[in-house]
């Protein structure tokens, strides 16, 4: 019996797939480090600055996004509670919600580095997966289609390399910030960049309708995963479908909302889940398939910040 624990919020979803391997993982995501944060900055400037009359505490303010204390303490601790784990899904958003030109590379690489050097030093034995989170980028939310240089900085700069070391997972990364990791025989991980399909990308429009070649790649995987017997976890920052309590407000494009959920649908024999941050709220979703059956769970999890 597939025994995945992860938080204990959503270790029961895995318990009804039956596969030769059972293991641990963690999910770590919207981190969110802010090296300005103060203890006397003003809550509602970022805790910015210095407000002599307030104490933000060490460990930050919910309004703020993350102290470096409790930054490096979330990832301490984690080892604590689960050391020895087999993969680590990090999805993203690293950098502090700090708009261009106020953050530069050099900010956004820094948190990058200091992040893989974290999780590499207290889970050394582990499977690292990072993903691209729309505030890993400046200026945030823009991702090009097809920009190797783009995605090569981010590669060469952040420390990612390391994890992102094989020849094929290196060629789509640079393609366009995705890729895949086989666990073991039953398992494979699809880490996917759902940034470059946001509202908010003005490097990408609806008129391109695969950009990076992302949809034909996520099928293409998904048919040999089907082929050959192997389940799925697909992992991105953004999810698919109505950021909650919003109305009728899409996360992605309409286009290619639609047509990856359709996908995710016909391929629902083969998904374990689908795992994302962003929202930095905890979320539980199904995606049905074609005949409106409901096979697919979608997981959405809280920032560092949201955990205070």
């Amino acid at each position: 019996m597939c025994s995945f624990r992860m938080l204990k919020i959503i270790c029961f979803l895995f318990s009804c797939y039956e596969l030769s391997y059972a293991g641990t993982f963690w999910q770590v995501t919207d981190l969110h480090w802010d090296k300005l944060y103060s203890r006397t900055g003003d809550p509602h400037n970022m805790c910015h600055g210095h407000n002599i009359t307030h104490d933000n505490g060490a460990y930050g303010n919910i309004q703020c996004d993350a102290s470096k204390k409790l930054y490096r303490s979330s990832i301490k601790a984690m080892s604590q509670f689960a050391p020895e784990v087999d993969f680590i899904l990090w999805t993203g958003d690293n950098a502090p919600h700090i708009k261009y030109p106020n953050e530069t590379w050099p900010d956004v690489f820094e948190t990058l580095t200091t992040t893989s050097t974290l999780l590499k030093t207290y889970f050394p034995s582990a499977i690292i997966l990072p993903v691209l989170g729309n505030h890993d980028a400046t200026p945030s939310d823009q991702f090009p289609s097809d920009d190797s240089d783009f995605y090569n900085l981010i590669l060469t700069n952040s420390n990612w390399s390391i994890f992102i070391a094989d020849e094929t997972s290196r060629n789509t990364f640079l393609q366009g910030g995705y890729y895949s990791r086989r666990i073991d025989d039953s398992l494979k991980i699809l880490v996917i960049n759902t940034c470059i399909y946001m509202h908010g990308n003005n490097l990408v429009n609806e008129t391109n309708s695969d950009p990076s070649g992302q949809m034909g790649w996520i099928e293409d995987e998904l048919e040999d995963s089907r082929k050959f017997n192997t389940k799925v976890i697909v992992t991105g920052h953004v999810a698919p479908g109505y950021f909650p309590d919003s109305g009728n407000d899409l996360n992605l494009f309409p286009t290619y909302n639609d047509k990856l959920i359709h996908l995710m649908a016909n391929y629902s024999d083969v998904l374990l889940a689908l795992i994302f941050g962003h929202e930095h709220i905890d979320t539980f979703r199904l995606l049905s398939n074609d005949k409106g059956e409901f096979k697919v769970p979608e997981i959405g999890r809280a920032s560092c910040r949201e955990r205070v």
